[in-house]
């Protein structure tokens, strides 16, 4: 407040032109003092914004040095011997398995919506095209039928339960409280991340070989 606020100049004058100021509802003042005066509250006002930007950057750098996604690679072994493939890039395994009330919590940006966007249109391109060459006399109303039952909720929160795909998921302590571990569409959103990951990291033949 003090640095913020704007004194007239017949405010200020300064107890025997020292560096102290007194404040005081008068006209008494010289030119020298009004400069000491204002040099005073720059100095105050520079103080505070540096206090300010040393809480931020403090603030930035603690985010920085938290693992985001937490750093939980070693646990990723069993998940990939099950997917039959090994990540060459860990993060993006991690990300896959980070829900955003975990990210939320922790002050993170990064979760698995973006990668579960990705393999929700890998799943259903791939499925669309084995139907294709599978059935070549369907068509296409039969096609999409059978293309929903298998891009289904119930079907992919099925495929992550055979995976335990629960176990490694990073959950925020409410939606960890709720059992989100086992909730379908929880475990279905996860499977289509972890496809969009394998995508990624492996391109269209090590996704289209898990589908």
């Amino acid at each position: 407040q003090f640095a913020g606020h704007n004194f007239h100049q017949t405010d200020i004058i300064s107890h025997e032109c020292s560096p102290c100021i007194v404040w005081r509802n008068t006209r008494e003042s010289t030119a020298a003092c009004q400069d000491a005066a204002r040099l005073a509250i720059d100095a105050v006002r520079t103080y505070v914004q540096g206090i300010f930007v040393s809480m931020v950057e403090e603030a930035a750098m603690s985010r920085l040095s938290m693992p985001c996604p937490p750093d939980r690679h070693a646990d990723f072994a069993p998940l990939e011997a099950s997917l039959q493939y090994t990540f060459r890039d860990k993060a993006l395994l991690s990300t896959a398995l980070t829900h955003s009330s975990w990210a939320n919590e922790n002050g993170c940006d990064r979760h698995n919506e973006r990668l579960e966007f990705l393999g929700d249109a890998v799943l259903e391109v791939h499925i669309s095209q084995g139907l294709y060459e599978r059935f070549p006399a369907e068509r296409e109303g039969g096609m999409t039928r059978l293309r929903s039952r298998l891009v289904s909720e119930a079907k992919l929160a099925e495929l992550a339960r055979g995976l335990n795909l629960g176990h490694y998921l990073h959950l925020g302590r409410g939606e960890e409280a709720q059992g989100g571990r086992e909730r379908p569409a929880l475990l279905a959103d996860a499977m289509e991340a972890v496809l969009g990951a394998v995508y990624l990291d492996g391109g269209h033949d090590e996704a289209a070989r898990l589908v």
